[in-house]
């Protein structure tokens, strides 16, 4: 009794509550039926001077009480927390926990869920005197009068419809006698009246276009009266066979009536007319008999009357021809007409969860004697924040290094702790134990994207709260991208480039693929935004960036001559020769590090540092973030990162500059860095399938406009090509003297510096031209030998390097 009220909360001493607390620890919240159970055994004791009777029943029940509250510990207590001591007061006690803990070990959840619903059966049928095998009999008896009664009702359905089958036969039967009547009826004044032919022949003619014999006698059916149209309709038959004959006739009338269609000015004429048109192209006869009988100036305007062989062959006059081969004026696609939509599922015990990651959370931080309190917990697609507001004292470091210790309690790969911008609260990001996918689709419809005038907006994904997450090329102005294999690079490379397909037109945006992989951007050749087709080879794609510097080059001349500052203001002011925006994506660039590594990397210090205002923009993906790939110079001149898992801590500072993404999960999971934030921002990248990329880049291929390649960047990548053959040629390219000699010197005597890389540039030729020009000068004593990191010395005037290049032989052999 004492225990018994110590479970209710009653003042009953030390003792009370000492066995409460035993009885809790014990039987859980069981406790209570024991005291219960205890105090019935003892009045019956009392009463009737009986004690236990240990029979089977006795045994049914303690089955099912301990089969209770095993189960009862599975509901309300997380994996992981079977036997902890502050779990087994609200779960089933020590037995009910350990009986779980022991079922979870050797069978799993799921396994244990079942042997436990066993149990529960099989008590209940050990207390009571119920019978499995009876109710099994019953439900027999019972499905076997409830399948016989359906088959009488099926069966009497079926002869029903059997006799209407029946019926129908006897009617169409009828209407089929009625017909051969009819037909003997008109083939007899057919037989009297043969000089012309019947209203029905008539019909008939208009459905048989290969009839060389009504076809004939066009002069009879001219002066005839008009077939009312209301037979024609009538005949579902007929319509039928005219629709088809109208589609194998004229194969283009359908998309000339969807251009009409789309027209606002065609109106309903336009319409009408294409509609006589198709019905009178179904036969020739009928085609001559209306084209002597009404003119039709109507339909002449708006396309020529075709003559009847030219229907019967398949082929369309000429005029008609030049009309279908015009191009369409570009369309942009439509993001709900190619992207799929997909119908998340609802996560019914996900309140519960975050719930109970949010107590066991508080729990530990004060176990570890953390001050602090929960605010808030957002749940995003891949991870759940828990808005921490720390006491006054607390330190920041001493909840940061606890996250090993968080990530234990909770049973996560991982969590990241950092404080949230804007906010006096520090998140702390618990990955979710079911990922929920980000489609581009939900992204792309967001009124953000739509209401963008940069033709470069691209959508990235969703941040934790839901809200989409969008990036302007134009305002980065440059992008790095880095992330293991599999964590969801190429996605986010795709996600690029179709957010820019869908936004902007190919005289807008053009761009350059760099795919060394080969695999991964080969199916947006013959797109019309491309500049060149999607460049493999990574020698061609050192050329590809020189001619890109080149360009950066032209523009800012023009840039000067109209007195402007960027691309922008130069196509308003001159819309007659608008400049369209080069946005150049490199797929893996270790491979072209490892190819030219002096040549790309100068090429990309220089876009990086110029290209904004000339409109050229860069995307710099890779898999390996090392230093020998992303140098110092490349990442000091690129701002704006996006890194997706990494496999360590020093990966993850030489993208972001700090720690974080070894600590992502991969499948998108990216941290996104642009230029002007002081953090990181969490983001759950948005994918687009294989099957929606085909199905854009085949819109957009549909519309007629193909590919036009720059010729400049083939002759420039050419170029570029044969002197690195004449380079590598050996001693027969060092029989002639190179002919920029001359101008190198001056050069180099004008400017005071000697160096390879200045030579590049001015004369816009590879690094082993240039480097050979160099070595030929320290030969001919014009320059002085490499000093390291320090310049070259020049060694002589102008007029004495003019003559010393003049006298200059080149050696043989």
């Amino acid at each position: 009794m004492i225990s018994l009220c110590g479970l209710f909360g009653l003042n009953v001493g030390f003792v009370g509550v000492y066995f409460a607390k035993c009885l809790r620890y014990l039987f859980g919240v069981g406790a209570v039926f024991i005291t219960m159970l205890i105090l019935l055994i003892g009045y019956q004791y009392m009463t009737r001077h009986r004690g236990l009777v240990y029979s089977l029943r006795f045994f049914g029940m303690g089955m099912l009480f301990l089969s209770i509250l095993a189960i009862w510990h599975h509901m309300v207590i997380p994996v992981g927390e079977e036997i902890l001591p502050d779990s087994l007061p609200r779960g089933g006690g020590l037995l009910g926990g350990g009986l779980l803990f022991v079922l979870r070990k050797f069978f799993g959840v799921d396994g244990t869920l079942i042997i436990l619903c066993t149990g529960v059966i099989g008590a209940i049928l050990l207390s009571t005197t119920w019978s499995l095998a009876t109710g099994l009999l019953k439900t027999q008896h019972t499905a076997a009068k409830g399948a016989k009664a359906t088959g009488e009702v099926v069966s009497h359905a079926c002869e029903k419809v059997a006799s209407a089958g029946t019926r129908v036969e006897e009617r169409v039967a009828g209407v089929v006698k009625e017909k051969v009547r009819h037909s003997f009826y008109n083939q007899e004044r057919d037989h009297h009246f043969d000089e012309e032919p019947p209203v029905a022949n008539r019909m008939d003619s208009e459905f048989c276009p290969a009839s060389d014999k009504m076809a004939q006698n066009t002069d009879n059916m001219i002066y005839a009266d008009p077939v009312p149209a209301a037979p024609m309709e009538a005949d579902p038959e007929r319509n039928k066979m005219q629709d088809e004959e109208e589609q194998e006739t004229i194969p283009s009338f359908t998309i000339e009536y969807g251009r009409n269609a789309e027209m606002d000015h065609s109106g309903d004429d336009s319409l009408s007319a294409e509609k006589q048109h198709s019905e009178s192209s179904s036969s020739p006869s009928a085609h001559l008999m209306k084209q002597q009988r009404t003119p039709l100036p109507d339909y002449q305007e708006i396309a020529p009357m075709m003559p009847a062989a030219s229907l019967l062959d398949g082929s369309v006059p000429s005029d008609s021809q030049e009309k279908t081969a015009v191009v369409r004026p570009y369309q942009l696609p439509g993001v709900t007409d190619i992207l799929s939509r997909h119908v998340k599922k609802k996560n019914a015990s996900l309140e519960m969860e975050i719930e109970e990651n949010a107590r066991t959370l508080q729990k530990t931080l004060a176990d570890f004697k953390v001050k602090a309190t929960i605010i808030n917990a957002c749940h995003g697609p891949a991870v759940t924040r828990y808005e921490l507001e720390p006491a006054p004292g607390v330190k920041v470091s001493k909840i940061t290094n606890l996250a090993e210790d968080i990530a234990l309690r909770l049973a996560a790969s991982s969590v990241r702790i950092e404080q949230i911008p804007g906010k006096s609260a520090i998140g702390i990001e618990v990955p979710n134990k079911e990922l929920e996918g980000v489609q581009l689709r939900e992204v792309l419809e967001s009124p953000k994207f739509n209401s963008a005038k940069s033709k470069l907006t691209v959508g990235l994904g969703m941040d934790i709260g839901g809200q989409a997450i969008f990036a302007d090329l134009a305002k980065m102005p440059h992008l790095l991208v880095a992330g293991a294999t599999g964590s969801g690079k190429s996605v986010c490379i795709n996600t690029l480039i179709t957010s820019i397909l869908f936004k902007a037109k190919p005289d807008e945006v053009k761009f350059i693929l760099v795919d060394p992989k080969m695999v991964e951007l080969s199916n947006y050749n013959g797109i019309p935004h491309l500049m060149v087709p999607v460049v493999t080879d990574a020698k061609k794609a050192a050329s590809v960036l020189n001619w890109s510097v080149q360009e950066m080059e032209k523009r800012y001349a023009k840039f000067a001559e109209s007195n402007v500052r960027n691309m922008d203001t130069y196509n308003r002011k001159f819309p007659e020769e608008t400049m369209p925006a080069i946005v150049i994506i490199i797929d893996e660039l270790a491979d072209l590090m490892m190819v030219a590594p002096h040549d790309v990397e100068d090429a990309i210090c220089r876009l990086a540092q110029k290209a904004r205002a000339a409109g050229i923009h860069m995307v710099l993906a890779t898999q390996r973030p090392s230093v020998d790939v992303i140098t110092g110079i490349i990442k000091a001149n690129i701002p704006s990162r996006i890194s997706f898992a990494v496999s360590s801590q020093i990966d993850s500072r030489t993208i972001l500059d700090r720690s974080g993404a070894e600590k992502l999960l991969g499948k998108g999971d990216m941290l996104f860095y642009p230029v002007g934030a002081s953090k990181p921002q969490r983001v759950q990248g948005a994918f687009i399938s294989d099957e929606e990329v085909e199905r854009l880049l085949e819109f957009i291929r549909s519309q007629g406009q193909e590919m036009e390649t720059n010729e400049e960047i083939v002759a420039f990548t050419e170029q570029a090509l044969q002197e690195e053959t004449e380079a590598g040629e050996g001693n027969g390219s060092r029989n002639k003297t190179d002919e920029l000699l001359a101008d190198a010197v001056d050069l180099i005597m004008s400017t005071g510096q000697a160096s390879s890389s200045s030579i590049q540039r001015r004369f816009h030729i590879g690094y082993t031209r240039a480097a050979r020009l160099i070595d030929t000068m320290e030969e001919l004593h014009i320059v002085g030998p490499n000093a390291g990191s320090k310049p070259r010395d020049i060694l002589m005037s102008l007029e004495q390097a003019q003559q010393a290049v003049s006298n200059f032989q080149p050696k043989n052999g």
